[in-house]
């Protein structure tokens, strides 16, 4: 509720925005009296470096200005996260939280943000997504087409009841050399053969259904061969399932 959210005489940070979702948080901001920071505009950021694992960039404020920025986490999104990050805590600054330029640096060096474009090394690599609309599953390709559109791709789907299964299959099917759908352990989990009408059609070929992870990380594997590549999203679920077993195998 952005009622709740925007707060009188207060500041608030927005990062990009349909436009009459933004209408709306001006409207509201100009009758509480709130300060609205816009990325693109209060902070301006443009990539030095992107590379499958990391990023550097540089953030340019209305505060100050930080020409070279590490990043552990891939993805153009997550600049802007990055972005509304420092903006936000140069505005919290302003209250009289000292914060240093140099703590900024730091922080983002040691984010650690497991499940969002978390590449495993391995032959054939993995790379685990929480991707679960097709906003977040458009990051994802766009990632997978800059550095891995000439691997063999196989694409392992899970998606929970209520989400946009159209949006995420024609974001990420088109991409995938084969689709392999699943089902996590959870009673919110949405069964493969209704997924499977409503991807189909961005399939190159007839998706495969395999109801245990376990067995469809399995087969996704085979399927990539040594120099291909696994990705696993559609769900936080998915993603948590696929980790819990890569953890037991380890303590094994």
């Amino acid at each position: 509720d952005l009622h709740r959210l925007i707060r009188r005489q207060r500041q608030m940070c927005i990062r990009d925005r349909d436009r009459p979702v933004l209408q709306l948080i001006e409207k509201i901001c100009q009758e509480r009296g709130a300060t609205l920071y816009k990325i693109g505009e209060d902070a301006k950021f443009r990539l030095i470096k992107a590379t499958p694992r990391y990023q550097r960039f540089e953030v340019k404020s209305i505060y100050r200005s930080y020409p070279d920025l590490f990043l552990p986490l891939p993805g153009e999104h997550q600049l802007q996260n990055a972005a509304s990050a420092i903006l936000a805590v140069e505005l919290i600054r302003e209250d009289g939280f000292k914060v240093t330029k140099g703590s900024i640096e730091r922080g983002l060096r040691k984010v650690d943000w497991p499940g969002r474009i978390q590449l495993i090394s391995g032959r054939p690599l993995l790379i685990l997504d929480c991707a679960h609309n097709g906003a977040s599953a458009r990051f994802l390709a766009k990632y997978l087409q800059q550095f891995y559109s000439r691997k063999k791709l196989i694409l392992v789907l899970a998606i929970l009841k209520n989400k946009d299964v159209k949006s995420i299959g024609e974001a990420l099917c088109p991409l995938a050399d084969r689709v392999i759908v699943t089902q996590v352990k959870s009673p919110r989990a949405l069964p493969p053969e209704e997924i499977y009408p409503k991807i189909k059609v961005n399939c190159r070929f007839f998706p495969l259904v395999e109801k245990e992870v376990k067995n469809a990380l399995e087969k996704a594997k085979i399927m990539a061969g040594k120099s291909g590549v696994v990705v696993a999203t559609g769900s936080v679920y998915l993603v948590g399932e696929i980790l819990e077993l890569m953890n037991k195998k380890t303590k094994v």
